[in-house]
């Protein structure tokens, strides 16, 4: 997935990441109980749905700066590999 048109260009990619805290394991898991390592702005609803090996992340943000409620980018269902 190309981020931005130099990108395509140079036919290059840049890995992204991003350190979700979630406290326990279980189905799902309110927005009150999630942590987002590095995020400016307050989780106000949403939630995480774990499945047995996919994870669904649907995250609403409030933008102090603009006063309004925004969809985080990350949004979206993740394949899950469990450590050991």
């Amino acid at each position: 997935m190309v981020h931005d048109p130099i990108s395509l260009l140079k036919n290059k990619y840049y890995v992204d990441s991003v350190k979700v805290v979630i406290p326990q394991n279980k189905a799902f898991i309110k927005s009150s109980e999630i942590r987002v390592v590095g995020a400016d702005y307050q989780i106000v609803k949403g939630g995480i749905k774990m499945m047995k090996d996919s994870l669904n992340i649907n995250i609403v943000f409030y933008d102090y700066d603009e006063h309004k409620n925004y969809s985080w980018s990350y949004n979206g269902t993740y394949a899950i590999f469990w450590r050991h």
